[in-house]
């Protein structure tokens, strides 16, 4: 169970989702992040901001049709910087050569989780 006070977030057309003890609320997406760093000038240590992107995971998963049934399976999960997801997830399934071309893939959106997107294949493709 992840805490309350802990913040998880999905990009969805860059507008994330944080989680909070109610539940989940939308809010823009944080792709660069302030944090405290010290800096060494002239001899000493300064105390400053630095500005970093955000990293997140990203869960891939796949529906393939199997006897009349759509079925999902987590693919794969890879790190990456909010906005976007739907592309990322399309070329990934391109590049490691899971689909061949875009016509392939009949649907991409988000799970309705954070950082999960689902990729439907069209039917008759099989992996």
């Amino acid at each position: 169970k992840i805490p309350a006070e802990f913040t998880v977030s999905a990009s969805t057309n860059r507008k994330c989702f944080v989680r909070t003890s109610m539940g989940y609320s939308e809010e823009a997406s944080p792709v660069m992040s302030q944090i405290p760093i010290h800096r060494f000038r002239e001899s000493s240590l300064v105390a400053a901001t630095d500005q970093v992107a955000v990293e997140e995971p990203l869960e891939i998963r796949l529906g393939v049709d199997h006897q009349g049934t759509r079925l999902y399976r987590s693919l794969a999960v890879t790190m990456r910087t909010p906005g976007d997801d739907e592309d990322l997830a399309t070329g990934f399934l391109i590049t490691e050569s899971i689909v061949h071309r875009p016509a392939d893939i009949a649907a991409v959106e988000p799970w309705g989780l954070p950082n999960v997107v689902r990729v439907d294949l069209a039917a008759g493709v099989t992996v």
